[in-house]
């Protein structure tokens, strides 16, 4: 009877249960469809395709002349390209320390 009212009844089973065909929409929302129906009723099935991943963010730089990256301490600059110390002023520099 469900399927004469339109339901796609993919089997049934034991217990009176029944299973439908359904597919996932390219909404996300399930429909019920015979299976040769999916392509139409929910779409091709592909993933769109995913968009490609930012590009990293370039570490920060000592340029000659100006403040390199906030730091507190020597260790703060490292890893930083062309920074050697930890200034009073707080920011990285290229200037080496002279005693």
């Amino acid at each position: 009877q469900l399927q004469r009212s339109g339901y796609c009844v993919w089997n049934t089973m034991s217990n009176s249960q029944i299973t439908f065909s359904a597919c996932a929409g390219e909404d996300g929302v399930w429909k019920l469809a015979d299976i040769d129906q999916f392509p139409a009723v929910c779409g091709s099935g592909e993933s769109p395709t995913p968009s490609p991943a930012p590009s990293p963010s370039p570490l920060p730089t000592c340029p000659p002349s100006q403040h390199g990256p906030p730091c507190g301490t020597d260790e703060d600059c490292i890893g930083f390209t062309d920074c050697v110390r930890c200034a009073k002023s707080g920011y990285c520099t290229n200037v080496p320390l002279t005693r």
